[in-house]
């Protein structure tokens, strides 16, 4: 089943016109393609930096078994092996974010893909009421 079939179950037909036109942009893969090229300037610049404020951080990251079956689902033939390492080394990126601020921790949504606020909205609000 394509992407854009499985949100045609749930989305109204003005939403999912909507939803096909974002996904088949060509700017929005243009957008994600100049995204890509800068990322080891954006890297360089963030190296630069000389210290982080000691701020309260947390980063809520995905859960890495829901990721991967999705990457699977898609039927782009990602290999397993290939979405597993991709998702590992994303979860290495986001511990290292993490441990940017002194006061830094990751949460881990578990049962939640992409769309933390959509799976596990529940996690965002203790997160946020933990910072009050």
């Amino acid at each position: 089943m394509g992407y854009i079939e499985e949100f045609r179950k749930t989305l109204p037909d003005s939403d999912l016109r909507n939803f096909e036109g974002f996904l088949t942009n060509p700017l929005l893969y243009k957008t994600k393609a100049e995204e890509f090229s800068h990322w080891e300037l954006s890297s360089e610049d963030m190296n630069e930096i000389s210290s982080f404020p000691n701020i309260p951080l947390i980063v809520i990251a995905r859960d890495t078994d829901v990721a991967v079956q999705s990457w699977i689902d898609l039927g782009l033939d990602i290999p397993v092996e290939e979405a597993v390492l991709y998702e590992d080394v994303w979860r290495e990126l986001q511990i290292d974010l993490s441990n940017l601020s002194p006061s830094g921790r990751i949460v881990i949504a578990e049962n939640s893909d992409h769309d933390i606020y959509l799976d596990r909205p529940d996690i965002i609000i203790e997160c946020l009421q933990s910072l009050l």
